[in-house]
């Protein structure tokens, strides 16, 4: 499914899900946090660095990650890979 064509969280969902898959088979970095800048995070979903913020709080007071100096980290994936609605 094409990623622009999604709700604003479903598209969030789903890159962070798959930038997160692509950073554990990195072999630069032993983890699995995503170390994007936002501005291209939002360039990639087409969306403002202003809205992402705003979706990435929202996804952080829900418990579903955690920001760490610039870095993300996903705490939960099954709530992720629903909101995403890549098993559509």
């Amino acid at each position: 499914m094409n990623l622009h064509s999604k709700k604003i969280d479903s598209r969030l969902a789903t890159l962070l899900l798959d930038l997160e898959q692509a950073s554990e088979n990195s072999p630069v970095h032993d983890d699995s946090l995503i170390r994007l800048p936002k501005k291209d995070l939002a360039k990639i979903i087409n969306i403002s660095p202003e809205t992402l913020s705003r979706y990435l709080t929202r996804f952080q007071e829900s418990g579903l990650i955690k920001s760490i100096n610039g870095m993300i980290e996903l705490l939960r994936k099954d709530k992720l890979f629903k909101i995403s609605n890549m098993n559509d």
